[in-house]
């Protein structure tokens, strides 16, 4: 939630600021995650973060478009990551 939270400030910001235009951004990355269903998560997470959204996943290669390239930064570590691989780690321990 507070991840959600930060964007929507971000976002705000960048709507709303008359003297600087949005610098919209196609990234991609590489995901250490193992499973299909945390990398599924991940891109869905990262779309429902606002001003970003996930156009394309292949094994573990995410595309993503960001309303502003401030937002890309990170996205390959962000807390969703580490929270996935987290899981994946305790899943992998039963």
């Amino acid at each position: 939630m507070w991840e959600i939270l930060k964007a929507n400030v971000t976002l705000c910001g960048i709507i709303l600021n008359l003297y600087q235009k949005p610098e919209p951004v196609l990234v991609t990355f590489h995901s250490s995650l193992k499973t299909d269903m945390a990398r599924a998560v991940l891109a869905n997470s990262i779309t429902l973060t606002p001003g970003t959204i996930t156009v394309n996943l292949e094994e573990d290669e995410f595309t993503v478009h960001c309303l502003d390239r401030s937002m890309a930064q990170g996205l390959d570590s962000s807390v969703f990551v580490k929270l996935l691989e987290k899981m994946e780690k305790e899943a992998g321990k039963r």
